[in-house]
């Protein structure tokens, strides 16, 4: 599956040119935001039914960033689509 998104803070300011990790299921997938926030990344589910098309994921920042002051990510997570 593809995954693309684009990660903001609270104030719509994007993430830009920062490396994140993903948790999906027990895996976790790391890629690189480019200027604008948006991210893209491959992810090769294990355990999910082959008829899986979509997937709801959510970044959560490390407690140690900038970033984890103004995260909320039970409110807004960021946006997804995914291609199988």
């Amino acid at each position: 599956m593809e995954l693309e998104g684009r990660l903001v803070t609270e104030t719509g300011e994007p993430i830009a040119n920062q490396e994140v990790a993903f948790a999906i299921g027990e895996q976790t997938v790391t890629t690189t935001t480019d200027d604008d926030g948006a991210f893209s990344l491959t992810y090769r589910p294990t355990t999910l039914p082959l008829e899986t098309s979509s997937l709801e994921i959510q970044y959560e920042p490390a407690a140690s960033t900038e970033y984890a002051r103004s995260a909320r990510p039970s409110r807004s997570p960021s946006r997804r689509r995914s291609r199988p």
